[in-house]
């Protein structure tokens, strides 16, 4: 589970990138329109996750305990807009490097075309919660055609796993703190749809677990 955790943060960054209005083949990629729609998009995965964690939260509130992120409205709605704003030979590629404290640290690599990193991004909406992002645009090269742009981005982002067993015990939840810095690609199809092409990030996340937790819960 540790692994959607990670993506999140990544996905956050990512995301925003889509966000340009596609309007009439006129309309053409500028700096300033990338930047400017930025925050809006990481406003509203953000959101996204805290409608689906509310969702759960009143599901399991009234008993069901097998849940599930088929039918939540929220799941839906960014299901929606992934399948329009990614080429449909969307890559994703991270390099994480975990430190867990006392429990080590680890480095994980991963690759993703379309479908795998929409399914991990959905899947996260099941183990977090309290999303938390602050995106700097550090760069942005527009193409002289006003085609395709591609940019340079960090995303910080802090949020909340849904309590857990960890050891036999109620972890209560733990933080994640993620710092992704990443490269993407960002074109306009043929039907003037921005999509993210190519998306390239090193990460690097701390886990925090709970007050109290020694390698084994206090009793």
């Amino acid at each position: 589970m540790r692994k959607t955790f990670l993506l999140l943060a990544a996905s956050c960054s990512f995301v925003v990138l889509n966000t340009i209005p596609a309007q009439a083949q006129s309309v053409l990629l500028t700096s300033d329109a990338v930047k400017n729609h930025l925050q809006s998009e990481a406003d509203f995965l953000q959101s996204s996750a805290q409608q689906a964690s509310e969702e759960l939260d009143m599901k399991s509130n009234g008993g069901q305990k097998e849940l599930s992120i088929s039918n939540l409205r929220a799941v839906a709605e960014v299901k929606r807009y992934l399948n329009k704003h990614l080429k449909s030979n969307f890559k994703y590629k991270d390099t994480i490097q975990t430190d867990l404290g006392m429990m080590g640290s680890s480095e994980e690599k991963v690759n993703y075309n379309r479908t795998q990193y929409i399914n991990n991004i959905l899947n996260t909406f099941l183990s977090l919660k309290d999303v938390q992002n602050d995106l700097q645009i550090l760069n942005t090269k527009v193409a002289m055609n006003g085609k395709s742009a591609k940019v340079k981005f960090r995303n910080k982002a802090v949020m909340k796993a849904q309590a857990e067993e960890i050891g036999g015990q109620s972890s209560g939840g733990f933080t994640v703190n993620s710092d992704s810095l990443c490269d993407a690609k960002v074109v306009i199809s043929t039907q003037d749809v921005i999509q993210t092409e190519k998306l390239d990030c090193e990460t690097t996340t701390t886990m925090t677990l709970p007050t109290g937790y020694n390698g084994q819960f206090q009793q």
